[in-house]
């Protein structure tokens, strides 16, 4: 292995982690039609995924030829929705969000691991295998050739080989000993690389718009006093290279009138790294209101909604209120 070997496999994992987030227009694109932009932003991320699952395939065929273990891990690499092993069609936001991360998180493991033996076989050549089919030996079967050869030499010199034994043990266990440091040092650089490889935008007034596109309603068998509601929010970064991380409660404020009449506190489902640059994103704000108060708007109209989401200050210090429009609300989807 070389440094063009390690170079190629992180441009590979650089390609993965610079695709778009496409999870929230899959989850779209079981209820309702996409327009062509966002049919165009899914396509070409289903190219590009395409394409980089058969240069990893190029890649292990020629790297790590008779690894079976890497083809059964990327075999496995599969984003389709399934229940109990199965694939499925299946209109389940939570079904279909688990199924596209697993793939990608199975990807970039495979990818990592790999990448993991590379910096092990650079730093450490002797641990490079030897293909039996070209030496016509295994490593180890010619590693006991020298020792034996060289025990025969020295078996009337009781001396000479417990020397030699001793320095043999001696050189195995330094060996080890730097092996296990390494790898503890490679294993460090590699999560510090994972950690810094998201990174934040500061907070501003202009960092994020969000816009309502879509208010949903549902029966909460638990508790039939209340509506679970749904918000869908198209949120439109304006950064170009960095996430923008959004606290995990937001607000649903509700106007009667054009008057402001109460606020409600939800749930925001949405990546875990926040919103993504340079992408169209839909995040979720879901909760509860009460029965007569969801009935009183059906009843009565001129009732309008308006969604507040919150900068994360615990990634970033600093505070930021993002406001959505507001829209007019006469019936539930």
């Amino acid at each position: 292995m070389t440094q063009k070997d390690l170079a190629h496999i992180n441009k590979l994992i650089a390609r993965l982690e610079a695709l778009p987030d496409v999870l929230e227009l899959r989850i779209k694109g079981v209820w309702e039609p996409l327009d062509e932009e966002e049919k165009n932003i899914v396509l070409s991320c289903y190219q590009d995924l395409d394409d980089l699952l058969n240069d990893l395939l190029a890649f292990i065929n020629v790297k790590f030829p008779g690894r079976t273990d890497l083809i059964h891990s990327w075999n496995k690499i599969d984003f389709n929705p399934k229940i109990m092993g199965m694939n499925v069609a299946t209109n389940s936001q939570e079904i279909i969000s688990k199924n596209w991360k697993d793939g990608l998180w199975d990807f970039k493991a495979l990818m990592k691991n790999i990448r993991r033996e590379i910096i092990m076989l650079i730093e450490n050549p002797v641990l490079t295998p030897t293909l039996s089919a070209m030496s016509g030996q295994s490593e180890k079967e010619n590693e006991h050739t020298y020792y034996d050869k060289a025990l025969q030499k020295f078996k009337n010199n009781k001396v000479i080989a417990i020397i030699l034994i001793a320095v043999l043990i001696y050189v195995g266990i330094s060996q080890l000993i730097q092996l296990t440091k390494e790898n503890k040092e490679n294993l460090h650089d590699l999560q510090s690389t994972d950690t810094s490889s998201a990174h934040y935008a500061k907070p501003s007034k202009e960092l994020l718009k969000l816009k309502i596109d879509n208010v949903a309603a549902v029966d909460y068998g638990p508790d039939p006093e209340v509506k679970n509601i749904t918000v869908r929010i198209k949120a439109l970064p304006s950064s170009k290279d960095q996430f923008v991380p959004v606290k995990t409660k937001g607000e649903l404020l509700l106007f009667k009138s054009s008057k402001y009449l109460n606020k409600y506190i939800f749930d925001l489902n949405t990546d875990e790294d926040g919103v993504k640059p340079q992408t169209i994103s839909y995040v979720y704000l879901d909760g509860f209101i009460p029965l007569r108060q969801y009935n009183q708007i059906l009843d009565e109209g001129d009732y309008s909604i308006q969604c507040v989401l919150h900068y994360d200050g615990d990634v970033h210090p600093g505070e930021q209120i993002f406001t959505s429009d507001t829209l007019a609300i006469h019936s539930f989807n």
